[in-house]
């Protein structure tokens, strides 16, 4: 079994936000933004974020299943951001 090394997650995680998270703070567009089937929000980064944590995630850990939550998206008409 591999071990999990907690300061490799952490440059992960960091490394995507640069990336992914920090560019669209305060910059997402109407388009960015969706509902959730329970209607919670969720934008297209939180979707690009987890999609790249899930490919690097599977890889740094060989079988190993990344679960995540299905959901069911619609457009935001209109939001204050």
């Amino acid at each position: 079994m591999n071990e999990i090394n907690n300061s490799e997650i952490n440059s992960i995680l960091f490394d995507l936000s640069k990336k992914f998270i920090l560019p669209m703070y305060r910059n997402l567009k109407e388009t960015d933004v969706m509902r959730k089937k329970n209607n919670d929000l969720v934008t297209s980064v939180d979707l690009q974020v987890e999609k790249n944590l899930k490919n690097i995630l599977c890889k740094l850990i060989p079988n190993s299943l990344f679960l995540l939550f299905c959901i069911t998206l619609k457009p935001i008409q209109t939001l204050l951001l």
